[in-house]
């Protein structure tokens, strides 16, 4: 409960600052497409690395300081490390790959995110920098296909004797913050850049034959640059 109660806050805080700054000033919509690289970190970062990930946003301007942006993003992180890693047979103490093992999860993420400003923008045609605080549902789908089944008890091992496909497929809460700034390129574009940390509140499940514990809040920092432009 006190995890939903902080997602709520966030949110209605997002909600709030929309529309507090619309009833100040009427601003400009746009759209985006970014380009971003994911790094998974702590229990994640033990079963992928970072991969390229591509979203689109609908942005709204809604005074020089404040944006609300609403973000679609894909991202599939493949060769996983169940690809590689060994597991210790307990009949004769040798370790052994699963040689056509697929190791994979993909994730759909749908995201309001505010984006505050430290200057204004009509008095500043340059750089500006701002703080990103977002959450959202984070819809994702894991694969786990061909390993060896290690319970085996009679020698020698069946390489081809396989543990049932896994997969988990959930759609978790999560929120995000972090840092970036905008740079106008002509009267209707902007070169965007921003840095932000993810924090999803789901659960893959552990695969401890292999020495991969359950990852609980799984985390990653993801760095981006975009293109929008503002009509």
């Amino acid at each position: 409960m006190k995890k939903m109660a902080v997602i709520i806050t966030c949110v209605g805080c997002c909600l709030g600052l929309w529309q507090t700054a619309d009833a100040q000033e009427t601003g400009q919509w746009g759209m985006g497409a970014f380009v971003d690289y994911a790094r998974p970190t702590l229990g994640l970062a033990d079963r992928w690395s970072g991969v390229p990930k591509g979203g689109i946003t609908l942005t709204y301007t809604a005074n020089p300081r404040i944006s609300v942006e609403m973000e679609y993003h894909y991202s599939l992180f493949g060769d996983g490390s169940l690809e590689t890693t060994p597991f210790t047979w307990a009949v004769d103490k040798r370790d052994y790959v699963s040689p056509n093992a697929v190791h994979e999860m993909r994730i759909n993420s749908f995201l309001l995110n505010t984006l505050i400003h430290f200057q204004d923008r009509n008095r500043n045609t340059g750089f500006s920098s701002y703080f990103a605080i977002g959450t959202g549902l984070y819809a994702y789908r894991t694969k786990v296909q061909n390993l060896i089944f290690p319970g085996q008890a009679v020698e020698p091992l069946n390489q081809s004797l396989h543990l049932p496909e896994q997969s988990d497929v959930r759609t978790a809460l999560g929120v995000n913050v972090g840092l970036g700034g905008t740079l106008p390129v002509g009267t209707q574009l902007a070169l965007d850049v921003r840095t932000r940390y993810n924090v999803i509140f789901g659960y893959l499940r552990p695969h401890l034959a292999w020495g991969i514990a359950q990852t609980s809040f799984f985390q990653m920092l993801d760095l981006g640059v975009g293109l929008k432009y503002y009509f």
